[in-house]
């Protein structure tokens, strides 16, 4: 019942009300009118409020702030814990969720004639200078995350073989309209490639150039945009690079200098290597952008997230494989994002078909820092009794099939303390 929802009394298919949502707007307006809110019945014994909201003459369905986790990890609805994303890492005034919609603080100005862009670029970190529990404000690959798990793009279910590029346009889209990032709505600002269809090339292409042309106010002055797309491949320009966006056209890349992309390649290195490639991934960009007085798209930041096959992130191509494994073995899984904290502490994958706690570590480098940091990381799984499958490339993959033998705390099998 997960793709359940109860409105005014009455029992509606979620994707049939999203399909086609003028078909449902007086019982949406009813049940906004009389209970205030929707159910979602993906727990039928104890359904859990929607919140109804209003954009223009149309209304539609959003998660209630602070339940998400509260949905079956298969509900549309679903968000994920607290204890398993970056999003735990900031301050609250970061990241605010109301009935209205979610505000976040972004840490770059969305308007140009300002330095703290280029001075954050110039460190080559991806936490921009300002880490730590308390961080205020969110960054661009902070953002990138935050839009990935929003949608639940972080998560997979065995259903979800077939999640392709429009899915995933579909769903950014559709959790950006409650969104507003610096008191902009963020549909205003976030420009997402549209998948490429027969037909609609054209389209596609107009509706990019309009977006450029926005950025441009009548007294001459540009403002920034952010541009989420696959990066195809990076292709050398006289002034710099340009970055081949998948689903347009090669006369509509994104232009960046050559400095500020060195400094993208040391701070996303994993998502362009030759391994990460061989391995099937793939590279999401978020690009801050402006239009360049001749209208092209000029890249001021970057952040890079390597993917898989079905857009689920991965930190290395050895995730990518485990990334595979799973999906083979029709494994349901989340992957736990870090957003703009490089150093967090989290599992590199979570079971979500278990009736018991069971994460997944890909285990790394031969260090003293890293043996410290997964003796931690073993002895934490021991202690909460939560059951560990690592795996040691290139050693055997292990068993992934749900009806593997379960074990827990400290009855590891062999390859899960190496």
């Amino acid at each position: 019942m997960a793709d359940l929802v109860t409105l005014a009394g009455r029992r509606i298919r979620l994707d049939d009300l999203r399909a086609k949502p003028e078909q449902f707007a007086r019982v949406l307006a009813a049940a906004k009118a009389s209970d205030k809110h929707g159910y979602c019945l993906c727990r039928p014994a104890a359904p859990l409020r929607l919140v109804i909201r209003r954009r223009g003459d149309r209304y539609h369905l959003a998660r209630w702030p602070g339940e998400g986790q509260n949905h079956d990890s298969g509900c549309p609805f679903h968000a994920v814990d607290a204890d398993l994303s970056g999003r735990s890492a900031y301050a609250d005034s970061a990241i605010l969720e109301g009935p209205d919609g979610t505000s976040i603080r972004f840490d770059t100005p969305l308007t140009s004639g300002t330095t703290a862009t280029a001075a954050r670029a110039d460190t080559g970190d991806r936490d921009g200078g300002n880490t730590g529990s308390g961080r205020r404000a969110v960054g661009l690959l902070g953002l990138l995350h935050f839009l990935w798990e929003d949608a639940n793009l972080n998560c997979f279910e065995p259903a979800q073989r077939h999640r392709n590029w429009a899915s995933v346009v579909t769903a950014i889209t559709r959790q950006s309209s409650d969104i507003t990032l610096s008191r902009h709505p963020l549909a205003d600002v976030l420009f997402t490639v549209p998948a490429y269809r027969n037909g609609l090339g054209e389209t596609n292409i107009a509706a990019f150039d309009a977006f450029l042309a926005r950025l441009r106010s009548a007294d001459g002055q540009s403002r920034r945009g952010l541009l989420l797309a696959e990066l195809k491949s990076v292709e050398a320009t006289r002034y710099g690079h340009a970055y081949v966006l998948a689903h347009l056209p090669r006369a509509r890349r994104a232009y960046i200098d050559a400095r500020l992309h060195t400094k993208v390649l040391r701070s996303y290195d994993t998502a362009f290597t030759q391994a990460a490639t061989d391995a099937g991934g793939r590279r999401i960009a978020l690009l801050l952008i402006e239009a360049s007085p001749k209208g092209y798209a000029q890249v001021v930041d970057a952040a890079v997230m390597l993917t898989g096959h079905t857009y689920i992130p991965a930190d290395s191509s050895h995730e990518l494989v485990m990334d595979t494994a799973l999906r083979r073995a029709g494994r349901a899984f989340l992957k736990p994002l870090r957003w703009d904290h490089t150093t967090l502490t989290l599992p590199d994958f979570v079971l979500t078909d278990t009736p018991t706690s069971t994460v997944i570590e890909v285990w790394g480098m031969d260090s003293t820092e890293y043996e410290q940091r997964k003796a931690a990381k073993i002895a934490t799984y021991t202690h909460t009794g939560t059951r560990l499958i690592g795996w040691r490339p290139p050693e055997p993959l292990p068993d992934l099939t749900l009806s593997a033998p379960p074990t827990t705390g400290g009855a590891r099998r062999p390859w899960e303390d190496r």
